[in-house]
């Protein structure tokens, strides 16, 4: 994200975590939140702290999926939250299950699905989908996040692309942090 983006993110924030008034315990606000915004989230959730006096009691886990840490599997459990932010489709799926208030939604960032290879290897060729798509059958080894990007590419781009039954017995699921750790890392150790 650009420096102005995280701004309008972070206030954005801020403005959500203040609008939940009463919902909040004291002055501590249960925050639960997916890998993808956590990066930004721990940098700028220490100076929200300081600007409001709130104390942030925070949650991680994948937007999505059936692991413990999952955020839809610990709000069906009765796991507090004040705050839950995760990626948009995931927000739409808990409110229609009555798990988050419905019309609550504010949408905070545009996120895009990255790709890495091991340090030494040659830079892949994905400038155009077929590009892509030569890419996914000429590897040896695909790892993918457990939360809504790796849920997306496994079950609709493979297909969508045409790779689906070829890339199946090469690619692997990887659990992502609390529990697990970043596909980033499972790829560097090859």
């Amino acid at each position: 994200m650009k420096p102005r983006s995280l701004v309008r993110w972070f206030f954005t924030l801020c403005a959500a975590i203040l609008s939940i008034g009463g919902a909040a315990s004291a002055a501590d606000v249960y925050v639960m939140i997916s890998a993808g915004f956590y990066g930004v989230y721990s940098e700028l959730g220490p100076a929200f702290e300081r600007a409001s006096g709130h104390h942030l009691i925070t949650t991680r886990g994948p937007s999505l999926g059936d692991s413990p840490e999952a955020i839809p599997t610990r709000l069906a459990r009765g796991e507090a939250a004040d705050v839950v932010i995760l990626d948009g489709g995931s927000a739409d799926e808990l409110a229609r299950r009555g798990l988050v208030q419905a019309g609550s939604k504010i949408l905070l960032a545009r996120s895009l699905v990255g790709m890495v290879v091991r340090a030494g290897a040659g830079k892949p060729d994905i400038r155009s989908v077929e590009a892509f798509r030569k890419v996914l059958l000429a590897v040896k080894s695909i790892a993918y996040s457990d939360s809504a990007s790796g849920i997306y590419l496994s079950t609709t781009l493979f297909a969508t692309l045409g790779v689906a039954d070829q890339v199946v017995g090469k690619s692997r699921k990887v659990r992502g942090p609390p529990s697990g750790e970043p596909v980033a890392a499972v790829v560097a150790r090859g």
